[in-house]
């Protein structure tokens, strides 16, 4: 058998297998033995699958490299549609049916392989659409958009958007499940791995405009997405929580080293990642406004409850953020932790600048704002200001010690804002610790500065108010919040006092951020508006004189 008969054969076998829930035909000279006189044969259907699929995605890779093969099996009109049916099939039926089962096997430890066997079919199916449909010869800048125009070109290609997300939602349920259920024999791990690559592509896929779009057509639109994004924000709620905090209660605190181990620590990391990589997609959704995203999905009545329950996971993350102890008391123990935290710090930053959530944000921020900015002058600095903790809250965001793994938003415009913001720190000489190798220091330096500006921003738009579309009781809402909370959390002071050092750590973060400001249109003044614009500059500084006039309100001593 060649290997174009090969790959002609192997999706009608593979679907074969799988709507008879068994493997056919191996091991029992059928085509099998004339690839290899050993005994074909797999203890699990879904083990079977998985390897069937990765073996078509491999054989399709190489294919695009060999004239011969690509040209016999472009000549074969059904191959493309087999293909994606096979994926179509597979990952339908794993999102669908088989889900219940999923989540039973990642909680039974007698089937921890078949576990890892189900999610391992979610990338291979993947891979092996992605490697199909590939271009024969593609620029590497333009590969992705050709082969979302040759998917595209499919009948049931809009089955495969959605089963593609709910299958990986699937996959991140049975972590979370494992998790709940204390399954501590199942390679969390690898579990999580599974997913996680998945949604490094889907991710990449998203930021090409084509993809995009096409998911905004779709019947329901982005509600298949959103259904993966709220399964991976949900994976630290009750009775998880995310690190360096534990449930106790309803509320979350933080763990004793030495004493507590967080909930999620048997995955080693990859949850976080993956709460990471959820939220990262929900950016890169929100940087095409052309569509408004946030506005569609809040308006569709297929998708607002999905929203609303991403919103307040989101806003969760974000204030657990804003409260998290000191590196020198509660250290950051595994890879993920830093990239879940300044996630839902720029996911805070849009859902404040949304006029469909900025009052729930409001009321969900106040609190955990006046615990950041109650802090001393020091400690401040050294979390918001670029200082040595924000470094030490990402040290450990590397793959094996040496990759520095960065999660964010994979657009044009978000990637071009990275870029900026890595060279002004650098140019601003930051906080830079010799100890970390050059590139590695950089991205540091890129987070640090990403996290004082994110907060500044944040605060200015839960300030922000107009006229023309806010109602009347949300001006200065915030700010009365604020000062609200500054005085319950600092009783030890008089309301005067604990005000003061709050706007001595709002006017220290306003004059970083004017450096930046000044930094960014010195160096690149055609796109100093992607890092921080005059207008941003002028909501934080409208904050600060408001909590100025309410200070100089107070008397001296204030019960």
């Amino acid at each position: 058998m060649s290997v174009v008969d090969l790959m002609k054969t192997l999706p009608v076998h593979l679907i074969a297998c799988l709507l008879a829930q068994q493997p056919l035909g191996a091991g029992q000279g059928s085509w099998q033995a004339e690839l290899t006189p050993h005994k074909l044969s797999h203890s699990s259907i879904w083990g079977y699958l998985a390897q069937g699929l990765t073996l078509l995605g491999n054989l399709c890779g190489v294919s695009a490299v060999i004239k011969e093969v690509s040209v016999a099996i472009n000549q074969d009109s059904t191959f493309h549609e087999r293909v994606l049916d096979l994926a179509n099939l597979a990952l339908s039926c794993l999102a669908g049916p088989e889900a219940r089962h999923s989540n039973a096997a990642a909680v039974d430890p007698d089937r921890d392989q078949e576990c890892l066997n189900r999610a391992a079919m979610v990338p291979a199916a993947l891979n092996a659409v992605l490697y199909a449909f590939q271009p024969a010869a593609a620029v590497a800048d333009v590969e992705l958009h050709f082969l979302c125009m040759e998917l595209f070109k499919q009948a049931a290609s809009p089955i495969f958007l959605d089963a593609i997300f709910d299958a990986v939602a699937v996959v991140i349920n049975m972590v979370r499940s494992a998790l709940v259920s204390g399954n501590t024999s199942l390679d969390l791990y690898m579990l999580s791995y599974h997913a996680g690559v998945t949604m490094q592509v889907l991710a990449e896929l998203t930021a090409t405009p084509l993809f995009y779009y096409r998911l905004a057509i779709q019947e329901k639109p982005f509600a298949a997405p959103l259904r993966l994004i709220a399964a991976g924000l949900d994976l630290h709620s009750l009775p998880l929580a995310p690190p360096p905090f534990k449930q106790e209660g309803l509320t979350c605190v933080p763990i004793l080293p030495g004493i507590d181990t967080h909930s999620t620590a048997a995955t080693q990391g990859a949850a976080e990642l993956l709460s990471a990589r959820a939220m990262a997609l929900m950016l890169c959704f929100s940087d095409y406004e052309a569509t408004g995203f946030l506005d569609q999905a809040a308006g569709h009545l297929a998708t607002s409850e999905l929203l609303d329950q991403c919103v307040d996971n989101i806003l969760g993350y974000a204030g657990l953020a804003l409260q998290r102890p000191k590196v020198s008391a509660v250290p950051v123990e595994f890879t993920g932790e830093g990239q879940m935290q300044l996630n839902s710090l720029h996911m805070a930053e849009v859902l404040t600048d949304d006029s469909n959530f900025r009052q729930r944000a409001m009321d969900s921020l106040a609190a955990p704002m006046a615990h950041a900015l109650s802090q001393s002058p020091q400690d401040f600095a050294s979390a918001w200001l670029a200082g040595q903790e924000a470094f030490e809250l990402h040290s450990k965001d590397t793959v094996n010690d040496a990759t520095y793994l960065l999660l964010s938003s994979l657009s044009v415009e978000a990637l071009r804002k990275a870029n900026i913001i890595k060279a002004l720190a650098m140019n601003l000489h930051l906080a830079r610790p010799d100890k970390d190798p050059g590139s590695f220091r950089h991205t540091l330096a890129l987070e640090a500065v990403e996290r004082c500006i994110t907060l500044f921003m944040t605060l200015g738009n839960l300030h922000w108010f107009t006229s023309a579309t806010c109602p009347p009781q949300l001006e200065n809402y915030f700010a009365d919040l604020l000062v609200e909370q500054v005085k319950k959390q600092k009783q030890d002071q008089s309301l005067k006092q604990a005000l003061q050092g709050v706007l001595a750590n709002l006017q220290s973060l306003y004059q970083h951020n004017q450096l930046i400001f000044q930094a960014a249109h010195q160096h690149v003044p055609q796109d100093a508006n992607l890092v921080l614009s005059q207008d941003e500059l002028k909501l934080g500084e409208r904050l600060i004189l408001h909590l100025r006039t309410v200070h100089s309100s107070l008397p001296e001593t204030t019960d």
